[in-house]
């Protein structure tokens, strides 16, 4: 896969005092978007398929459609082996809170997202019901947005 955007990469980080997950971050999505994003999205171990699955997501967004806050993705597999999370839903940093959402780099405004494992029903769910409603159950349920084989919540 060739991104048309050579200063595209992922950043991975290592679990550590703030933080006892790694997290996967792009870094040069959005290049001369008109609404620029990045995404992170974390996990339990180091795992290439996660920035795989972030680079074609990164690819999309530069060569058909920008993505955006409560949209969804289709990683076109699942995320990790036996899971049944093969989408995922662009959301706000929640764990990091609002001052990481948005962040003013070299004159520009960036939104940084969190990009959670979801299901298809749970895709479905979003789109027939909204995003309130999905965001509703993943708290009544208390979704293990870590867990690859997490049932889904729907």
């Amino acid at each position: 896969m060739i991104l048309e955007n050579p200063k595209f990469t992922i950043m991975v980080i290592p679990p550590n005092a703030n933080r006892s997950m790694w997290t996967y971050a792009t870094v040069g999505m959005s290049v001369n978007a008109k609404s620029p994003i990045e995404l992170h999205l974390f996990f339990l171990t180091e795992n290439n398929e996660i920035a795989e699955i972030l680079t074609a997501i990164a690819y999309y967004n530069i060569t058909s459609k920008p993505l955006g806050l409560d949209d969804t993705v289709n990683f076109g597999r699942p995320w990790q082996p036996n899971s049944i999370c093969d989408h995922g839903l662009i959301s706000r940093p929640y764990l990091d809170g609002q001052e990481f959402e948005e962040v003013e780099l070299h004159g520009e405004l960036i939104s940084f997202f969190w990009l959670i494992p979801i299901t298809l029903e749970e895709r479905n769910y979003r789109w027939n019901f909204g995003i309130e409603k999905l965001e509703e159950l993943f708290e009544i349920k208390q979704l293990n947005y870590l867990n690859p084989l997490r049932s889904s919540v729907t």
